[in-house]
């Protein structure tokens, strides 16, 4: 490690700073050769009391430099500082995602119906823009109807061009599906980079144990648009967390387009997580500015693709009256079911999420109680579970607040990954003490590791158990009919009756089906993350034991990235 320009004595690091490699520093300090004590431009080490001008590199330092500069070669020096126990978890889990694009990517939720109508909706969308037709494409006036479909503008995207390559509807289906299973790998990938540059550093296992532990793996395997959502949502955040402009409006634009309500609560956690304790109220320019161009282009986007395919500044099809929730009531129970409905809420299928962001509420309240003046310490993380809850219950005022027919709370999906990296970004020092707290005793560590396997196996196998789970969230019961019969346009009183009677009823169990159908291939997908998540819960321990005692703000290691 380099200090002042010059090498500790006794060490020789494997890279220097600005990723110079090694054969430098062995260089400076063979005999007869002063220490480095800067950096010319070509990278090449300037010798103390030498001219101002840099000596011209030899083409194989210049090599060296573009090596050690390189991904690969950073990504190698990631791989070799990393522990043996993260190693051992990213095999099984590597291992788990091989499997399912192998066995399970072919039987999962593919054909939803709304995906169906999206690929079609693609082709209208080709055949409008081929014309020239830009406004009211597939619509008839007067109608909220459009053959281009009602969904988010990302979900069209990678659809309009798999079918520009020329795949058929089943093919573009498919190919969406390995577009999903590709997102969750590269957000597992995005958490553990994120994590990185937090403080305590040891919150990378717990944001890989509370993705694997959802309802994320059925998701990858599905035809719907919320895992793309998602990611993109995911990536907006971390990219205004690693404080990259270019990166920052790119993400937020897409990340605006996978959900047409995203915006404000993407705006949100941007500005939470792009702050520092060292700016004023909002972050710096070079954060802000791409933050809300990104994110204003992106509404830009969604308001242009309504003129494209209803001729109006809106979703005519999801702002029709008769898709609203009727009466307060209703919506207050809807609110509490997408949360803890023991059919579909969070609470069953994002377990570990519901447990961080209660336990964050408590202990930011429990701080707004004892130091009411310090809003730095209690007002960001209450920001972040306010924005969660608002999200909430603007879907309780949607007619199917889960996204029926849906395994698990599919409309949540799109936050919920964003959301843990802001939580734990702004409240982390606030749960690093509990957390050292429950780890220091061999009890402790053994409890947390069966609960995170006890919660997570229903969704280890989703991607093959997701079907006989499904067909028991829609069973006919209490009278009401099956779900795939219950519509609300037939009868808005009868609709709202036994959808709330599949909400919160107890029998069928769907999570039962979820835990012990798929076969063979589910077993052992099972059981190879619930071994990654014993290793993780170990390496979680590792590292809360050698992170410093006195926890520093979050944003002391992340602003030197």
């Amino acid at each position: 490690m380099a200090v002042g320009g010059r090498v500790r004595p006794g060490r020789t690091p494997s890279v220097m700073a600005h990723g110079i490699p090694a054969v430098y520093v062995r260089r400076a300090m063979e005999p007869n050769v002063p220490p480095p004590t800067a950096l010319g431009k070509n990278g090449a080490p300037r010798v103390a009391g030498a001219s101002a001008s840099p000596t011209p590199a030899s083409p194989h330092s210049r090599h060296e430099i573009r090596r050690a500069r390189s991904p690969v070669y950073r990504l190698g020096r990631c791989c070799r500082a990393t522990s043996i126990t993260a190693r051992i978890a990213a095999l099984l889990i590597i291992g788990y995602l091989i499997l399912v694009m192998v066995t399970a990517a072919s039987i999962g939720n593919l054909h939803t119906g709304d995906t169906d109508i999206l690929v079609q909706g693609a082709r209208q969308t080709l055949r409008c823009l081929g014309h020239g037709k830009l406004i009211g494409c597939g619509h008839s006036a007067g109608s909220p109807l459009s053959q281009v479909g009602p969904f988010a503008l990302l979900q069209y995207l990678p659809a309009m061009a798999l079918v520009e390559l020329g795949l058929n509807n089943n093919q573009v289906i498919h190919a969406l599906g390995s577009i999903n299973l590709a997102a969750l790998a590269a957000s597992l990938v995005v958490v553990a980079a994120v994590a990185r540059r937090m403080k305590p550093a040891f919150w990378g296992p717990v944001l890989v144990l509370a993705l694997i532990g959802s309802s994320l793996t059925y998701q990858a395997t599905s035809g719907f648009g919320e895992m793309l959502a998602a990611f993109f949502a995911l990536l907006a955040v971390a990219s205004v967390f690693w404080r990259r402009p270019v990166l920052i409006a790119v993400t937020m634009m897409l990340a605006a387009t996978g959900k047409e309500t995203l915006f404000p609560f993407l705006l949100i956690f941007g500005l939470l997580v792009g702050r520092r304790q060292a700016d004023r109220v909002l972050p710096p320019m070079h954060v802000l500015l791409p933050l809300l161009i990104g994110i204003g282009i992106g509404e830009i986007l969604n308001v242009g693709f309504d003129e494209f395919r209803f001729a109006a500044d809106k979703n005519l099809t999801y702002l029709q009256p008769i898709l609203r929730t009727p009466g307060l009531e209703r919506k207050l129970n809807f609110l509490a079911g997408i949360w803890v409905s023991p059919s579909n809420g969070a609470l069953w299928y994002w377990p570990l999420a519901v447990l961080l962001i209660a336990a964050v509420t408590v202990l930011a309240l429990v701080r707004l109680i004892r130091s009411p003046g310090r809003f730095d310490v209690w007002l960001p993380p209450l920001l972040v579970v306010a924005t969660l809850v608002a999200f909430s219950i603007g879907l309780a005022d949607w007619y199917t607040p889960f996204g029926w027919i849906s395994y698990g709370p599919r409309l949540m999906v799109p936050l919920l990954p964003a959301a843990l990296v802001v939580i734990l970004y702004t409240c982390g020092p606030l749960l690093a003490d509990p957390l050292r707290w429950v780890l220091s005793r061999i009890s402790g560590v053994a409890i947390v590791a069966l609960a995170v396997v006890v919660v997570g196996w229903p969704q280890f196998g989703a991607p093959w158990s997701w079907a006989p789970a499904v067909t028991r969230l829609i069973t006919a019961t209490g009278g009401c009919p099956s779900l795939t019969k219950l519509i609300v346009q037939n009868g808005v009183s009868r609709y709202y009756h036994c959808s709330e009677i599949v909400m919160w009823r107890i029998h069928p169990i769907v999570l039962k089906a979820a835990a012990a159908a798929g076969g063979g291939d589910a077993l052992v997908a099972r059981l190879l993350l619930s071994a990654a998540s014993v290793v993780l819960v170990i390496d979680l321990v590792r590292r809360a034991r050698a992170a410093d005692q006195t926890v520093l703000p979050p944003d002391m290691e992340a602003s030197r990235g």
